[in-house]
């Protein structure tokens, strides 16, 4: 069956895709082995990293489960996992750079696909994959994404385990949540000794505009240091280590169409 994907992307290394991502047995690993892709997989695959942890504010761990190599549930990070897809696909196949407007019926039950100002169909069968905005959504629901009160900061920090060894313990092999007064830190191992951060916190919508520059890792870097406060000194020191490349996004409306 043919395919068309359109992909608003400039290209495959346009932006990050996010951090690591395990795969399990009956779905994803199944859908790898399927496609014939399973050896392509465990060339990339990070059995070591499976660990998870749960720490409160203080530092003080509640639960950890760290066997290296021993659990069937395999790391990949995402931009890596992405890679193998599209070497897979045919070279026509994905459409870069298109930003999909709108989608219409065609009639027959077939549909539309407007991008820019070109049509492209009609498709039997369309998926959105787009996000909280998707132009796909209205047809199947009224209900449009609205901000629950969950902000999320992002941020990396690189060449952990030589520059940072005592955050790299704090991380472990795998993940680690670190939870305390309706607040969470999240940090997660990737590939190459690169760890990505999320600070979950509740703020208004417009916390932001309000207090800084957004913009500004530096800014940014000290509204977390506040929002975190009462948090151990070694567990904030995560955001002192982190690179300048901060993103936020608001739970459900993350970052706007894809």
């Amino acid at each position: 069956m043919a395919a068309t994907v359109f992909e608003r992307d400039a290209h495959a290394r346009a932006r990050p895709q996010g951090g690591t991502l395990d795969l399990h047995e009956e779905s994803g690993l199944l859908a790898l082995d399927r496609a014939g892709l399973t050896e392509a997989f465990l060339k990339m695959a990070r059995y070591e990293d499976q660990g998870d942890r749960l720490l409160d504010r203080s530092g003080h761990v509640h639960f950890e489960y760290e066997e290296a190599g021993a659990g069937d549930r395999p790391e990949i990070d995402r931009s890596a996992l992405r890679d193998i897809l599209l070497e897979a696909l045919p070279s026509q196949c994905v459409r870069w750079d298109s930003v999909v407007c709108s989608v219409s019926p065609a009639g027959d039950n077939t549909w539309n696909v407007m991008v820019g100002d070109q049509s492209f169909g009609s498709f039997d069968l369309v998926v959105g994959a787009d996000g909280a905005w998707s132009c796909v959504r209205p047809l199947l629901s009224p209900y449009k994404p609205q901000y629950t009160g969950l902000t999320f900061i992002e941020f990396g920090i690189n060449d952990i385990d030589r520059r940072f060894p005592v955050l790299s313990k704090l991380v472990g092999r795998g993940k680690v949540g670190i939870l305390g007064g309706g607040r969470e830190i999240i940090a997660q191992r990737n590939g190459h000794a690169h760890v990505r951060v999320y600070a979950i916190f509740r703020v208004p919508a417009d916390w932001a505009s309000r207090r800084f520059d957004l913009t500004s890792a530096a800014s940014l870097r000290t509204e977390l240091l506040r929002e975190f406060s009462d948090f151990a000194n070694e567990i904030t020191d995560l955001f002192r280590a982190a690179n300048r490349q901060f993103r936020r996004s608001a739970n459900p409306c993350a970052a706007g169409r894809s």
